[in-house]
Parts: C-alpha cells; sequence; structure tokens
C-alpha cells in the first residue's frame, strides 16, 4: 500500500500531491521523473475519490464546490502528464502550474469533507 492509499481524506491527498511536486522541482532534470509519477498516481487517486463521491450525491450544494475542485484537479492533471511526456524535454514550468491549481484546495473547502 502506498503513501497515498493510506489518506484519508481528499484535503490530505491533495496536499501529499503537492508535497511530491515540490519535492520533483527541487530535483535535476533526470533524477525527478519518480516524483512526477508519483505525483501524477496521487493527483489521478484524488480525481477519482472526487469523482466517487460525486457520483453519490451530485446535487447538494457541496456537489458544486467538488465540480469546480475536479476542474482544476483535471487542469493540474493534465500539466502533470505533459510536463511527463513532453516532446522538448521537461518543462518545470507546467509542474508549477499544477502545484498552484492544487494549493487553494487545501484550503478553500472544495473539496468537503471526505
Amino acid at each position: 500500500m502506498t503513501a497515498a492509499q493510506q489518506i484519508t481524506t481528499l484535503t490530505e491527498l491533495c496536499q501529499h500531491a503537492i508535497d511530491l511536486l515540490q519535492t520533483s522541482l527541487k530535483q535535476k532534470p533526470s533524477e525527478l521523473k519518480e516524483e512526477v509519477d508519483q505525483a501524477e498516481r496521487t493527483v489521478v487517486q484524488l480525481r477519482n475519490r472526487l469523482i466517487d463521491m460525486l457520483r453519490q450525491d451530485s446535487t447538494s450544494t457541496d456537489a458544486q464546490q467538488r465540480r469546480s475542485a475536479l476542474n482544476d484537479i483535471n487542469a493540474a492533471l493534465s500539466l502533470i502528464v505533459g510536463t511527463e511526456y513532453s516532446v522538448g524535454g521537461i518543462h518545470r514550468n507546467h509542474l508549477e502550474q499544477a502545484q498552484r491549481l492544487l494549493e487553494p484546495l487545501v484550503t478553500d473547502g472544495r473539496l468537503g469533507t471526505g
């Protein structure tokens, strides 16, 4: 079981993804693939758990906030994947942008309490 699988709340999972992105940004380009892979898997898990929650409750006011969070999570995931498979090499600015998209989710309440 990975560290991300042991995390119980969406906020904790989001913070874990942010931490992985911060760690990867400190790495040399030749060394950051593992952290980027882990960050991608963590954001995918965050997205999937959020989608599951939306499927269970799609009409509450929390659902609207979670949909907004899902948009940012999907955008962050696209940036991370684009970093990994970029033809021109690693684009650290994509990782920074992904981190900036995820950071507000830790404190703004859009992830709810789940």
